[in-house]
């Protein structure tokens, strides 16, 4: 399943590309990307067309899931 995705993000990626702005998220860092593609030419494809002229945004930090919601009613938010 995982081998589909990737296969499918590449396919969208190089459709994509010099075409319009794509944004891309993942919750793993590039450097790990490797190791999860098996084929490791199709990895330097994939990243060469997604990092070429790409903005990177790394959030560091803590997640913001462990705080709790903050549910506010209809009234207040008017």
């Amino acid at each position: 399943m995982l081998h589909q995705l990737i296969e499918y993000t590449t396919e969208i990626t190089e459709y994509l590309y010099g075409q319009t702005s794509t944004i891309l998220i993942s919750q793993l860092p590039v450097e790990q990307w490797y190791g999860v593609m098996e084929n490791t030419t199709a990895a330097d494809a994939f990243l060469d067309r997604l990092i070429r002229n790409a903005h990177r945004l790394e959030l560091k930090g803590e997640s913001l899931r462990k705080n709790s919601p903050v549910v506010e009613s209809a009234e207040e938010t008017r």
